[in-house]
C-alpha cells in the first residue's frame, strides 16, 4: 500500500487534475482506515468533476463508515442522480437504509435494483 501511495502521489505531482488518480488514492485510503483523506480526496474528485458519480458515491461510503449517514445519504442521493444505472450506489444506499433508517423496504427497493443492473 505504501508504493501505490506513493506512485498515486507521483501521478499527482505531474497532473494535479488526475481525477482517476484522487479517485483510487480516496479508495486506498478508505482501506487503510484513513477517512479524513479519503474525504479529501473524493472532494477533489467532485471538484474537478463535479458530475463524478462513483466520487459521489466513495466519498458517500466513507461518511457512511464515519457514521455520517445523512451525509451518506446525501452523497449516494446525488450519485444516481447522475447516473441512475450505478450499481454501486443502489447497493450503498440500501445498506444504509436497512442498517442505520430501519427501512427494509427502501432497502430491499435500492438492493433490487443494484442486482438488476
Amino acid at each position: 500500500s505504501d508504493a501505490a501511495l506513493a506512485d498515486y502521489d507521483k501521478a499527482l505531482e505531474l497532473d494535479e487534475a488526475l481525477v482517476a488518480a484522487y479517485n483510487n488514492r480516496g479508495t486506498l485510503y478508505t482501506r487503510l482506515g484513513n477517512f479524513g483523506l479519503a474525504i479529501n480526496d473524493f472532494t477533489l474528485v467532485i471538484s474537478l468533476d463535479p458530475e463524478n458519480a462513483i466520487g459521489y458515491n466513495n466519498r458517500g461510503i466513507v461518511h457512511a463508515a464515519e457514521g455520517n449517514y445523512d451525509l451518506a445519504i446525501a452523497d449516494f442521493t446525488r450519485a444516481l442522480e447522475l447516473d441512475p444505472n450505478l450499481a454501486d450506489a443502489h447497493r450503498s444506499l440500501g445498506f444504509v437504509q436497512y442498517w442505520f433508517e430501519h427501512d427494509p423496504v427502501a432497502a430491499g427497493k435500492s438492493f433490487r435494483r443494484a442486482i438488476a443492473l
